[in-house]
């Protein structure tokens, strides 16, 4: 839910003409912009005081507008949505990168922080992610046709930013040989 909202906040940010945002939501504006174009979130040194330096703000006012913004989140936690997305991107698309390179690339210094918040965001640890990825060897793309789906529309559901409707949900559990509960992080048994 949170992961949901949080894009649907940045969506609403975006579409929202920049003189009826409050103060709070044109600095999350700034970030979400800062975030997605710089990618500074794979800086592992990353933090609040540094993210409000680069927009010209206190950290008080960030802190703020991510907890508006993004349901209630921390600054951490919006960080890491960004760096857990961007690792699971690295997972699917470059398979050869070992889970310390992505751990690496994605922002992270510890290899136990990064397996906690993958396995929190994802339901499932980083080798756990990889492996069902490669066991089809499909790209996104081909995903994206297998559903009928715009390739953006596969991302979110890769990027657990958005969540499939129920049929496509059956079709990503057949098609994986994965029961619903373990696609959706319910179960670790991957029998159907």
């Amino acid at each position: 839910l949170y992961r949901k909202a949080e894009s649907d906040m940045e969506t609403a940010a975006r579409l929202v003409p920049e003189e009826e945002l409050d103060r709070e939501g044109k600095i999350y504006r700034q970030l979400c912009e800062l975030m997605q174009k710089e990618k500074v979130y794979k800086d592992t040194e990353l933090n609040r005081d540094i993210l409000s330096k680069r927009i010209g703000t206190n950290a008080v006012y960030v802190t703020n507008a991510v907890r508006k913004y993004a349901d209630g989140a921390t600054v951490n936690e919006f960080i890491n949505g960004y760096r857990l997305r961007h690792a699971a991107s690295l997972l699917t698309n470059n398979p050869d990168l070992n889970i310390n390179e992505v751990e690496y690339r994605s922002g992270f210094n510890s290899r136990a922080t990064f397996n906690r918040c993958f396995r929190t965001f994802f339901g499932m640890s980083p080798s756990e992610y990889k492996a069902v990825s490669k066991e089809k060897k499909k790209t996104q793309k081909e995903m994206a046709d297998f559903l009928g789906l715009k390739l953006r529309a596969y991302q979110y559901y890769e990027g657990a930013t958005h969540y499939p409707e129920v049929p496509n949900l059956l079709k990503l559990a057949d098609f994986f040989e994965v029961s619903t509960d373990y696609l959706l992080g319910r179960s670790n048994e991957r029998e159907m």
